[in-house]
Order: structure tokens, then C-alpha cells, then sequence
């Protein structure tokens, strides 16, 4: 059971990463979309004012020109909210991120320990019941004397 919740929690932590690198593409992209608008504007603030200058019989064009100019304006204003809400999720999800290895990290420390006592009682009972110098015959490996053991062997099984 503990294995499976480790499976889960790496699951959802390699989900989670996955999630924040295509936040953060998106937030590039973003960004790098807004700059191109930015660009953008000044281009045609640029030919706004030349047009301008040049032709008052032109008013319909500037004004047309104007009014692409303001949608522009707004739609960088509307994009740069939505890169600030992508950079707060992408936070959100880092935060996340961290608190599910720690998460795992606990887990990881809790069945460590777990095992250490294990194996520390199987040695104590392996001790406690094979005299001192008496030599067992493991399914693999050398002879070894019960005194001599840093681990518990795997025994062959009668049969």
C-alpha cells in the first residue's frame, strides 16, 4: 500500500512538473506575443503620425488605424493579466510541486525506518535462536557463522 501511495505521489509529482513546464511555455509564448503587439503599436503609432502629416484627406484611414491601435492597446492589457495569472498558477503549482516531495520525502524516510526495524528484529530473532558458531548454509553465497552476520540471509527453504 505504502508503495502504491509512493507510485501515486511520484505520479502526480512528475504530472505536476509536466503541468509547469507547459505553464511556463505558455507564459513565454505569452510574453513573447505581447512584445510583437508592443512592437506592433509602435509601428503604428509611427504611421499614425506620418499619414498625419501627410494627408488630411486620409482622416478615414486614421481613424480606422486608431481604432485598430486601441484594440491592440486592449488586447495587451487583457494578455498581460493573463500572464499574470499564469506566472500566480504557475507559483501555485510549484508551491504544489514541493509540498508533494516533501510529501514523498516523508514517506521515503518513514518506510526506511520501517525497514531498519524489520531487519533488526529478524536479526535479533535469527540470533536469539541459532547458537553462537553455528554455521547456516544461505540460499546463495559463502558459509556463515550466526556471529558474523551484518544482514539477515535468505534460507533455503526444506524440500
Amino acid at each position: 500500500m505504502c508503495r502504491d501511495r509512493e507510485r501515486t505521489l511520484a505520479a502526480q509529482l512528475s504530472h505536476q512538473e509536466q503541468v509547469n513546464r507547459e505553464l511556463q511555455e505558455n507564459q513565454a509564448q505569452l510574453i513573447c506575443r505581447i512584445h510583437r503587439q508592443q512592437d506592433l503599436v509602435v509601428a503604428l503609432q509611427q504611421r499614425l503620425v506620418l499619414l498625419a502629416e501627410e494627408s488630411s484627406r486620409d482622416a478615414e484611414l486614421l481613424l480606422q488605424v486608431r481604432s485598430e491601435l486601441l484594440c491592440l492597446q486592449s488586447s495587451e492589457v487583457k494578455l498581460e493579466g493573463l500572464v499574470e495569472e499564469l506566472h500566480e498558477e504557475a507559483h501555485c503549482r510549484a508551491a504544489l510541486a514541493l509540498s508533494l516531495q516533501a510529501e514523498l520525502h516523508e514517506e521515503a524516510q518513514s518506510r526506511l525506518a520501517m525497514t531498519r526495524r524489520v531487519k533488526k528484529k529478524k536479526k535479533k530473532l535469527f540470533t536469539d535462536c541459532c547458537p553462537a558458531g553455528v554455521s547456516i548454509v544461505p540460499r546463495s553465497g559463502p558459509l556463515v557463522s550466526a556471529t558474523s552476520l551484518s544482514t539477515v540471509p535468505q534460507f533455503a527453504s526444506p524440500g
